[in-house]
């Protein structure tokens, strides 16, 4: 329809979007009034932003990315803990993910609840933050289960908290090459220096060594138009006027010359 090549990621939006309609019992993009809208909107829809539980929002939110490269990939969905089997133990986003904090809250479920230790929180969930960077899942579990779930409930978090590093690294590595192609296109395109006047003159001439050479001949020296030996130097032209002068001259001494007679 607008001349775009298909993959798996149009699947995956797909799934971001039944997703988000089951969640919200909403149509997506209800508020568009056809098809060549929502294309040109470009934004996610308005239901997206009426899912409460953050787990399921971090799950559609990477789904329906509009950057295709950016979204899930078949892979990312099969290893995130949501679809994972179901082990009894949950840990979920407790907030969203930004990107940036280096600690996130998360939410720590147990089906059963008496294995619990300490006060709960929303839908019987423990909230906690976990440092991304500094924490071991196996020091943040002291005092929240008892001993028999010690390791399932450590392997949890560190399931959950690898998937989060992941993602996370994919976006950075994006990022990267979206920046360096951006700037690759910004950059003007270096053009080769234009010849001189004077090599394009030299390349094209037979002879170049006398192509700098210039001989100017003068007509009254010419041997054929003068009737004058060219060995001798030409006398230089005499301006006009002093050509006038001369034979006005000339005229008043001879006529100094002549005796005069007696009357």
């Amino acid at each position: 329809m607008y001349e775009e090549k298909y993959d798996e990621a149009v699947d995956v939006y797909a799934l971001g979007m039944c997703i988000l309609e089951m969640a919200t019992s909403e149509y997506p993009y209800y508020e568009c009034q056809n098809a060549a809208q929502i294309y040109r909107k470009g934004i996610k829809p308005d239901s997206f932003y009426k899912v409460k539980v953050p787990e399921l929002k971090e799950i559609i939110e990477g789904c329906i990315r509009m950057i295709k490269d950016e979204r899930y990939t078949i892979q990312d969905l099969l290893e995130h803990p949501f679809f994972q089997e179901n082990n009894g133990v949950h840990v979920e986003l407790a907030e969203e993910d930004d990107m940036v904090r280096p600690g996130l809250k998360l939410w720590l479920r147990v089906d059963d609840t008496k294995k619990l230790h300490g006060k709960y929180k929303d839908n019987n969930a423990i909230e906690f933050l976990f440092e991304l960077y500094k924490d071991v899942p196996e020091e943040v579990v002291l005092g929240f289960v008892c001993e028999a779930d010690f390791k399932i409930v450590a392997k949890a978090i560190r399931d959950r908290v690898m998937a989060i590093k992941r993602q996370r690294e994919k976006l950075r590595r994006q990022a990267e090459e979206r920046k360096k192609k951006q700037v690759i296109e910004e950059e003007p395109e270096l053009q080769p220096p234009s010849p001189k006047v004077n090599d394009v003159v030299a390349a094209e001439s037979p002879t170049p060594a006398l192509a700098h050479q210039t001989h100017v001949s003068s007509p009254i020296t010419s041997s054929a138009d003068s009737g004058v030996s060219s060995s001798y130097p030409a006398e230089p032209e005499e301006p006009e006027a002093d050509q006038h002068f001369r034979v006005r001259h000339n005229s008043l001494s001879s006529n100094c010359e002549q005796p005069h007679h007696e009357a």
